[in-house]
């Protein structure tokens, strides 16, 4: 039932009297029988096991599957056998109508419209949302979402469906990807290495052509489509042309020399092999009565410059034309003929190699020719590297020197170099090539014989367009210098006429008013640098930094959060490493120790005659000081600041008495030092006679 069952005797039993539930003097519980609890009841014993169940969750022993299963749970298959495994029952278990994973979602995905959308400034249902969501939002709406997928909730879309058709769109797209790369690796890996014939044949219907090697057509070719050449296209005959031809901007153009300016140049975004002929012509000449003179200077590979004799008050057109002439050709020259052996025994490739080089003809315009006197043997390939193999059923009856020479052609010119190499009778030895060089970078401990393909390390510069551009460095110093060609233009990237090849700023620049504007990552040293975001919301990624270190786990300044060495690893040097002692080893950086100091030094006066001398002193100091006699009382005449013991030497000024000091006055004071000008004197006649004749009275 619903309400709980407390056991308080030692037993329960069934209707007819048989035990079904006994508990013993241990409160050990023992049940014959079948037991149920229904839903919402709590079995409850004690310290034992209390079994709850919920609606929808039960948890229960079935006993028909004794067998297998001691617990099983109904609802998402977790269970528990009999051997003791425990089995997490699936997730999916508790969802209505799981089906297989959908498909066709990508193709959903190319005819799913977006937009880019803001909320109205005005009340839609008493809610203004444009008043608290004014950003400029890019994705589908609803009703489009709904009708394309079929799936979702109609008053707005889900996060989960947005992940969901996501994952599938993107899991589609890694399975296109795959299987294009596997087409593509297909190709790759081909060994098909003969010529491909077609022959006229209005009834062949290929759809895909392709052509890996050189191929061959007889008879009249009809493109009805579109045609692209990646590479060079070569005609050795007159070509005809019906429509018309739209040359490139290296090719033709037009250039404007500012008014009171002079000359104006033109730079080629790839320079030509040789020099172009360059026309130009001053266009909307309609000034009868101005007259102004130019010419075409500084033509080379990378541009030329036109140049007025004297600058205008007006800006000047010019239309150009440049266009290349090939030089009369210069025959190739073959820099070196290599052949891997000079001695070989049958069924062992030679490699032969000329390296070749040509100052006005690409390397695929060439063509070699390969001769063999007496002619035995087989060669594989016609380049300029192949592999030359005399089977046993061709070996001669004795050793024989094999003449071989290579011709190569630019279609104009030849040249041939030739070289011998011995047969052997039953020579069979293993020979493996490669190189011997040790000092190479390519060196091979297991190769047996040189075959010329050694490396080394070469520093300098290895971009092409540098002025020192060194063909032959195979590593780059940073010692690369350019030739500065000044080119025209607006040179600030946030303009829509932004030229990135502009080296000067002509005042050019145009802007676009935005009227709205893109969030992302507006920093273009990250990861994620989204070049159209015009505010910056935060999203930025960027590389892990480099951190400088020492790598080595053996190195005492192990650096765990390097990420490259940067040399300064420091090992265990053991010594003295206190300064002050006589072995100190400044290398050192552990001490042992063996470290030896000299006697201590005390500084100090060691004079003895000295008043302040000290008897504990090892090293004289300078501080002596030593007794001076004389008067060292400040206020005597003769005070001596050197002094220091008074000898009773001091005088002293007599002391200052004031009073008339004239023998002459009535109050004349004997003891009087200085006079104060209080000298009186009597009137009488010899007294004022007196007086005029000393000037005191007139």
């Amino acid at each position: 039932g619903s309400n709980s069952l407390f056991v308080y005797s030692n037993s329960i039993t069934d209707t007819e009297g048989t035990e079904v539930l006994s508990v013993d003097e241990s409160g050990n519980t023992q049940m014959d029988g079948t037991l149920t609890v229904d839903g919402g009841s709590t079995l409850t014993g004690g310290a034992g096991l209390g079994i709850a169940a919920q609606s929808g969750y039960g948890l229960y022993i079935d006993s028909s599957d004794f067998a297998t299963h001691l617990i099983y749970a109904d609802g998402n298959t977790a269970r528990l056998t009999t051997g003791g495994v425990w089995t997490d029952g699936a997730s999916w278990s508790w969802y209505k109508d799981v089906s297989a994973e959908p498909e066709g979602y990508l193709e959903k995905f190319r005819n799913m419209p977006v937009h880019e959308w803001q909320f109205k400034d005005e009340e839609i249902d008493g809610l203004n949302r444009y008043t608290s969501d004014q950003f400029t939002h890019v994705s589908p709406f609803l009703d489009d979402f709904n009708a394309i997928f079929g799936i979702g909730v109609t008053d707005g879309i889900d996060a989960k469906d947005w992940i969901g058709v996501t994952m599938v769109g993107l899991k589609e797209l890694d399975q296109e990807f795959l299987a294009l790369s596997a087409t593509v690796q297909q190709l790759l890996n081909s060994t098909n290495t003969s010529e491909v014939v077609v022959v006229d044949n209005p009834d062949l219907d290929v759809q895909t052509l392709v052509v890996q090697q050189a191929a061959t057509f007889y008879g009249t070719i009809l493109v009805q489509g579109e045609a692209g050449f990646i590479s060079k296209v070569v005609f050795n005959e007159d070509i005809e042309i019906k429509g018309k031809i739209y040359a490139s901007n290296d090719q033709a153009g037009t250039i404007v020399i500012p008014a009171n300016t002079t000359s104006t140049e033109v730079v080629f975004n790839t320079p030509y092999q040789v020099a172009p002929k360059v026309i130009a012509n001053l266009v909307d000449d309609e000034d009868e009565e101005t007259f102004v003179n130019w010419k075409i200077i500084r033509k080379t590979e990378a541009g030329f410059t036109v140049l007025l004799q004297t600058a205008v008050d007006s800006d000047l057109t010019f239309d150009w034309i440049a266009l290349p002439v090939k030089l009369a050709s210069e025959p190739p020259v073959i820099d070196s003929f290599v052949t891997s052996l000079s001695t070989v025994g049958p069924d062992i490739p030679v490699e032969l190699w000329a390296q070749v080089t040509d100052t006005d003809s690409e390397s695929t315009e060439l063509t070699y020719t390969w001769e063999l006197e007496p002619n035995i043997g087989t060669i594989d390939g016609d380049s300029g590297l192949v592999y030359w193999t005399v089977p046993v059923s061709e070996q001669p009856a004795f050793d024989t020197e094999v003449n071989i020479t290579v011709t190569v052609s630019d279609g104009v010119s030849n040249i041939s170099e030739s070289s011998i190499v011995t047969v052997i009778v039953g020579e069979t030895a293993l020979i493996v090539l490669g190189c011997t060089d040790d000092t190479a970078l390519n060196f091979d401990s297991e190769a047996t014989e040189e075959d010329g393909t050694c490396t080394y390390l070469i520093v300098g510069c290895t971009d092409p367009v540098a002025l020192n551009y060194n063909s032959e460095a195979t590593e780059d110093d940073g010692s690369c210098t350019f030739q500065t060609i000044i080119v025209l233009g607006c040179t600030d990237s946030t303009a829509i006429n932004f030229s990135a090849e502009a080296t000067e700023d002509d005042g050019s620049c145009e802007y676009e008013i935005i009227e709205s504007f893109v969030l992302g990552c507006i920093d273009p040293t990250a990861n994620n640098y989204n070049s159209e975001a015009t505010q910056d919301d935060g999203s930025c990624v960027y590389p892990e930094a480099v951190v400088l270190g020492c790598t080595d786990n053996t190195a005492i300044n192990f650096d765990a959060e390097a990420t490259e060495d940067n040399g300064s690893c420091q090992y265990s040097i053991a010594g003295c490493m206190d300064t002050t002692a006589d072995n100190f080893d400044a290398t050192a950086t552990e001490d042992d120790g063996s470290c030896v100091f000299p006697e201590p030094i005390v500084l100090g006066c060691t004079d003895v005659t000295a008043i302040n001398f000290s008897t504990e002193a090892t090293e004289d100091d300078g501080s002596c000081q030593y007794s001076i006699a004389g008067c060292m009382d400040p206020t005597a005449d003769n005070f001596d600041a050197t002094a220091t013991e008074d000898d009773g030497s001091c005088t002293f000024p007599e002391p200052l008495v004031l009073g008339c000091m004239d023998p002459t006055a009535d109050n004349f004071d004997t003891t009087a030092t200085e006079d104060d000008g209080s000298c009186d004197y009597g009137i009488a006649l010899g007294n004022i006679l007196e007086l005029i004749n000393k000037g005191r009275l007139s």
